[in-house]
Formats: C-alpha cells, structure tokens, sequence
C-alpha cells in the first residue's frame, strides 16, 4: 500500500517526507489536486513530487494520487473506529458485526505499518539459519508461543517453548552463536525482563514483540517487532484482544516468509 510507504517515510529525502506530511493530513483535500498544486502546498517542486511516486513504483502522477486518496480515505475511515460513543457500535446484531470487523481490519492496518521490511527480512534470515530457536511467554502470550513452536517444528526447526528460565540448560550451551530466543510480551512483567536479561548475558541473539521500541525488554533484545495496541473504551478487553489479533498476524507473516524463502518459492524478497 503506498499509504504505508508514506507512513514509514523509509527511504524518503526530507522533501519528499514534506510531500508526504502534506499527503497524509487529513484537513487536505487531495481527490483532485495536481502535481503542480502539491508541490506549491507542500512547498517543495515538481520534480520532487515526480521522484516521488516514481520511487513508490508508481508510473505516472494520476495513478499514484487516485490510488492513495482511496487508501487514505479508509486509513482515515479505521482510525475513526471508536471516536463516537462506544454504545453506538453495540446497539444492534448488525452493528456489533460491523464493528468487530472493523476492529480487525484497523488492527491489520496499523500492524503492516509497524512492520519494517530490513528487521522482518533480517530475522526471517536468522531464524533460517540458526540451529535451536528457544520461545519465551508468559499470559495471554503462551497460546501463541506454543503455535510458533508447533509450526517452527514443521518446518524441520529445533525449537523449544518456555515459560522461564532454565540456569541448568544455559550453562550447557557450547555454542551461543546457533542459539536464537523469540520472547512475545504483552507487558513488561519482571519475569519476562528477568528472561532478557539472561538472554543478554549469554549473548543469544533475541527477539521480542513488543508495542513499543521504547520498552524495557526491547532495549535488552537485538530486534523488535512493533505489535498493535489499539486503546478502546468498552469493559469487554478488547485492547488485549487487538494485540493478540495483531501478534498473530506478525508470526503468521514470519513463518510464511520462511516457508516461500525455504521453500524455494520466493521470487520477491
């Protein structure tokens, strides 16, 4: 999606970052705004709007503003979800089905523009390629350690699941370097910080899902892989339930990815 693309700003130069800002600011109307027009509004120049969308993979300016402000029309929509009062989205069957479908697709939405390609590709690679991969978690995030474990196997990996540390089995490793550690935190909870920093003494190369790169186990781990924490006012939990929605979706994206990347099937990676 090139609203994602936008979002990220990877790759982007400062000008274009400024097109971009401009873009994506809801107060401006895009549907039938010109090249020459956005350069003007955003400040910037033509060319500039050109390098743009052509770097986006985009090949000519009517294609890339057409397909973006129907884009940014339902980012804008999902980002609306709650913003009313909450009982407007439960007061009949059809409604609560609406709602809760469009809870999925907000929590989809913003997880694909958490996700960065470099740390995705880089981990994708590393667990390929490491003998013994080692599934921390704890709470809601056990059921899903668990599938990760049982499908990583399939895939003819070694990996074991975990709730804590074993001090036994880590004075054993030989060879820190063939180990990973994959942790799936839905909070800083002592034990999970406990697990880390372990994993950073013994110089295993970890992994955490995390809803913030600023949280304390992120900052013990090598990689993070941002999970969606969708705040919503209602007494049914569903903060909790868009984050596992959103875990879900990063380990089903991870073990696809290793499974078209060892599968030979891969063309684009």
């Amino acid at each position: 999606m090139i609203i994602e693309k936008l979002l990220e700003g990877t790759n982007l130069t400062e000008t274009e970052k400024q097109i971009a800002k401009y873009l994506l600011d809801e107060s401006n109307p895009i549907d039938h705004i010109t090249s020459n027009e956005l350069a003007c509004k955003s400040y910037t120049s033509q060319s500039s709007v050109v390098r743009l969308y052509k770097k986006l993979g985009i090949s000519s300016y009517r294609e890339f503003i057409m397909i973006l402000a129907m884009e940014r029309k339902e980012y804008f929509k999902l980002q609306d979800l709650f913003k009313n009062d909450i009982n407007d989205n439960f007061r009949s069957y059809d409604s609560i089905m609406m709602t809760l479908t469009k809870m999925y697709d907000k929590t989809i939405t913003n997880t694909k523009l958490k996700l960065n390609r470099n740390t995705i590709t880089r981990i994708c690679n590393r667990i390929i390629n490491t003998n013994t991969i080692d599934i921390y978690a704890s709470g809601y995030g056990e059921a899903i350690g668990l599938r990760l474990q049982s499908s990583l196997l399939y895939l003819g990996k070694h990996c074991t699941f975990n709730c804590h540390t074993n001090q036994i089995y880590f004075n054993q490793l030989n060879d820190t370097k063939n180990h990973m550690a994959i942790l799936i935190s839905m909070s800083d909870d002592q034990s999970m910080l406990d697990i880390g920093q372990i994993l950073r003494d013994y110089h295993i190369y970890s992994i955490v899902l995390s809803d913030s790169n600023e949280s304390e186990l992120s900052k013990l781990c090598q990689d993070t892989l941002i999970y969606d924490k969708t705040t919503i006012s209602t007494p049914l939990q569903l903060d909790a339930i868009t984050a596992m929605i959103s875990i879900e979706y990063i380990v089903l994206f991870l073990l696809s990815l290793i499974y078209a990347k060892t599968q030979n099937i891969l063309v684009k990676y």
